[in-house]
């Protein structure tokens, strides 16, 4: 995948989509019959659009080559959709002569498509939560949200939560910079196509399957690094005195190395919200943070043979 291509969400983890799912996209033939063509209506409309508008110059200059390279013959809006929220944009439907239909939402280039967190609910109120709402009041799996300058495809799991694949359309790493079809655009021709949306629960099942497989195997790595790490405590001689019974010592041992990977995961979590509020804060980057002081640590360690004596004891202990 190329650096103007983000992916948000359990569905579509980079390493699903730059592996596995490149070969599942070819096999059910997704992917554009012609894509020179297709790219150079695409990028002249995105140079037209000029990376500034409202919801008319998206739809017209953004949405229109879209939905044309995909195979949408008709653009309809759509009335208001009842969600748990009440009543909801319905946004525009692109449809086919054989019924298929993918719902878009054009916003202004001066929207945010993911509300800054100023307020409790922000990110519910969002463009892309609302759009997620709609479609699942309306049992449809995929659609798209963009303001000109990013695009999201919005994946919506009957069985989990909500997946974006979000791309830059403006900028030097945006789609209009790009002479050739970036294999990102290929990737969204694909998924929001007629026959993408309608093999969208094969995709889905697909993506699960991969990631229990990245489950197992990161279960295997835990397991690992506990036993690493007990092996360590046992060999040192000083601890022979001091050591509980296996039992005891086993959950203990459990408990340390679970709770470096909870404060890692949250640390570095990608979605909005899901991640600790303080991690970005000076004094967590420079005093707490475990990815910013272990990587050195371990460096010098393998590298130089660094001692560390009781520097990473006491900082777990302090972070803990």
């Amino acid at each position: 995948m190329h650096p103007e291509c983000e992916f948000v969400g359990p569905l579509l983890t980079p390493e699903f989509a730059s592996h596995a799912l490149p070969a599942l996209l070819s096999r059910l033939g997704l992917y554009p019959t012609e894509p020179t063509a297709t790219w150079r209506m695409i990028r002249q409309g995105l140079q037209d659009f000029a990376a500034t508008g409202g919801p008319v110059r998206v739809l017209n200059h953004v949405v229109n080559p879209l939905a044309t390279a995909m195979g949408y013959g008709e653009i309809r809006h759509e009335d208001a959709v009842a969600t748990r929220e009440g009543p909801e944009d319905g946004g525009y439907s692109l449809r086919t002569p054989s019924g298929s239909m993918l719902r878009v939402w054009p916003l202004g280039s001066d929207t945010d498509l993911d509300t800054p967190l100023r307020r409790g609910t922000a990110t519910r109120i969002s463009p892309l939560r609302r759009a997620g709402r709609v479609l699942r009041a309306c049992g449809e799996c995929t659609g798209l949200v963009t303001n000109g300058e990013v695009l999201k495809l919005l994946l919506c799991d009957p069985a989990g939560p909500d997946s974006h694949l979000e791309v830059s359309l403006i900028g030097r790493m945006g789609w209009v910079s790009r002479p050739d079809l970036p294999e990102s655009c290929r990737l969204v021709l694909a998924l929001a196509s007629p026959d993408g949306v309608a093999a969208a629960s094969e995709i889905f099942d697909a993506a699960r399957m991969h990631q229990t497989a990245v489950t197992k195997s990161l279960r295997a790595q835990a397991r690992a690094a506990i036993e690493d790490f007990l092996q360590c405590i046992i060999d040192q001689s000083a601890n022979a005195a001091a050591l509980p019974s296996p039992e005891i010592l086993w959950r203990q041992t459990l408990t340390i190395v679970y709770r470096l990977l909870f404060i890692l995961k949250l640390e570095s979590a990608a979605e909005p919200g899901h991640g600790f509020s303080f991690a970005a804060s000076a004094a967590w980057r420079r005093g707490f943070s475990p990815n910013r002081a272990l990587g050195p640590l371990a460096r010098r360690h393998l590298d130089l043979g660094h001692d560390t004596g009781r520097l990473l004891e006491d900082g777990l202990r302090l972070l803990f």
